[in-house]
């Protein structure tokens, strides 16, 4: 029995050993395969992970040129750009970030009443916008410095940490819908899309500039690291040949025709003969810049909202154009210009002839009405 209980332990502790030796290797193997690793990496590859660390500490950060303003012939203004904000809500962490989910939760809930208040939105709109699996949700664009204001008071009241700001230059139109057709709009992106927001947008936008710095994982400069400025060229200012009072008598009588008559339409222009300058240049229907994806009128509006996006997007475009240098139409009464200096230059006629209209003259066959 006791040579069995020997040979027994032997046997275990044999096997014991065995296992030892296998875990033995195996840690040496890994051990090998890590130094291996960490030698390619300082030896080989050091210049890659030396490019990509100087990368990662790398902040480029763009500065956005204002846009030139757009004025009528007296220097009135019709087309500004000011400085607004960007509100966002930080729903997820960011790196570095301790805030605790139950805090965040709270921050949240307080930061969408406030918002709400400051910014005239409905809650439920914000909470809507809240649903989103991006780490933050946008809430509203051309936030007003008064806005602003009152959002930083609350910010620095409950010292608040998931409301995000990015400041630009937003697009205004002090007159609203005056001269719409002819001024035109920008896009979310600040570039024009029609008008002449859309023809000197090259000369109206400027250059950007860039802001380069080592920073550190959290975006703050590193001290002591390159810092490189690219200063920004602002957009020049467009002086159109409109005034201001002429375009605003024009708007006026239009608009009173197309109560009277009530046509689909109803354009009109004024222009110096002395030398081609457009005075005025007016459409009725009209549309408000400050506005420019939303139909003036509640029937208009309550039609617009029941088209399918592709219905919108081309009743948008028709409603930006502007008909009077887009649109194809009969030369009508101004043509009669080319054919009397036509007539008067091949002698066909006299300045001193006189010609009576009886409502219907015949021309061969055809016999031509007056309406």
């Amino acid at each position: 029995m006791r040579r069995k209980g020997g040979r027994r332990a032997s046997v275990g502790l044999s096997t014991i050993r065995n296992r030892m030796i296998a875990a033995f290797a195996v840690i040496v193997v890994l051990f090998s395969i890590l130094g291996f690793r960490i030698g390619y990496i300082q030896v080989v590859a050091t210049d890659i992970y030396a490019s990509k660390a100087a990368e990662s500490q790398i902040k480029d950060e763009i500065i956005p040129a204002r846009r030139g303003d757009i004025l009528d012939r007296n220097m009135k203004e019709l087309a500004v750009s000011t400085d607004s904000y960007t509100i966002y809500l930080r729903l997820k962490p960011y790196a570095g970030d301790t805030m605790k989910d139950a805090e965040r939760q709270e921050q949240l809930s307080y930061a969408a009443q406030l918002l709400s208040q400051a910014l005239g939105m409905d809650k439920a709109d914000i909470d809507e916008k809240m649903k989103t699996t991006n780490s933050r949700a946008r809430i509203a664009r051309d936030v007003t410095k008064d806005q602003m204001a009152i959002i930083d008071q609350g910010i620095e009241d409950r010292k608040l940490k998931v409301i995000e700001v990015d400041e630009h230059s937003s697009r205004q139109y002090p007159m609203g819908a005056f001269a719409a057709h002819v001024i035109g709009t920008v896009n979310n992106d600040g570039h024009g899309q029609s008008g002449v927001e859309m023809e000197y947008d090259h000369y109206l936008s400027g250059i950007s500039g860039r802001r380069i710095m080592n920073a550190d994982g959290k975006g703050n400069p590193i001290s002591g690291g390159a810092n490189t400025n690219y200063d920004k060229q602002d957009g020049m200012n467009v002086v159109t040949t409109i005034d201001e009072t002429v375009q605003y008598h024009v708007e006026e009588v239009i608009k009173q025709t197309y109560k009277d008559v009530k046509p689909d339409k109803v354009e009109a222009i004024v222009m110096d003969p002395n030398n081609g300058d457009v005075l005025a240049m007016a459409t009725y229907p009209e549309y408000d810049l400050n506005s420019p994806y939303k139909p003036v009128g509640k029937k208009a509006q309550a039609t617009f909202e029941a088209m399918s996006d592709a219905e919108q997007s081309e009743y948008l475009s028709a409603m930006w154009r502007n008909p009077i240098i887009s649109d194809l139409y009969e030369p009508g009464s101004v043509f009669k210009l080319i054919t009397v200096s036509s007539a008067l230059e091949t002698g066909a006629v006299r300045p001193e002839d006189n010609f009576e209209c009886r409502g219907v003259y015949t021309v061969e066959d055809q016999q031509l009405h007056c309406h």
